[in-house]
C-alpha cells in the first residue's frame, strides 16, 4: 500500500469514527468540527457565567440525535471536559498512525499497520 493510500485510509477511518460521535456518561454527542466549536463556546460561556456569579443550576445539551438533556451545570461541564479528552485521545491516535505509516519501510510494512479507531 502506497503512502497516499495509507494516509487516505487513516483519514477515512478517523472520519467514520467521528461520525459515530463521542459517548460520555451514557450520552453520545456529535463530534464534527462545528459541534466541537459549539461545545467549546458553551463551556466558555459557563465559565464566564460562573465568574460573574450567574452560573445556572441546570444546562441543556443536545445529544447526537438532537434530543436535549437538561443536567446540573457541573455535570455538563465535567461531561464537556471528558468529551474533549476523548477527542484529543482519538486525534493523538490518528497522528500516531500517520507517523507510523510515514515511517514504514515499504508498502508491505504500511499495509500491515492496523488502522482502527
Amino acid at each position: 500500500m502506497n503512502l497516499r493510500s495509507a494516509l487516505a485510509r487513516i483519514d477515512g477511518a478517523f472520519a467514520a469514527r467521528i461520525r459515530r460521535g463521542i459517548t460520555v456518561a451514557g450520552i453520545t454527542l456529535r463530534a464534527a468540527d462545528s459541534d466541537r466549536t459549539a461545545f467549546t463556546q458553551l463551556l466558555t460561556m459557563l465559565n464566564e457565567a460562573e465568574r460573574m456569579g450567574m452560573l445556572p443550576e441546570q444546562t441543556a445539551i443536545a445529544d447526537r440525535d438532537g434530543q436535549p438533556h437538561t443536567l446540573p451545570t457541573d455535570h455538563v461541564r465535567a461531561l464537556l471536559v471528558q468529551y474533549g479528552g476523548i477527542y484529543q485521545a482519538l486525534w493523538l491516535q490518528k497522528v500516531g498512525l500517520e507517523n507510523a505509516v510515514k515511517s514504514a519501510a515499504d508498502d508491505t510494512a504500511r499495509a500491515a499497520i492496523e488502522i482502527q479507531f
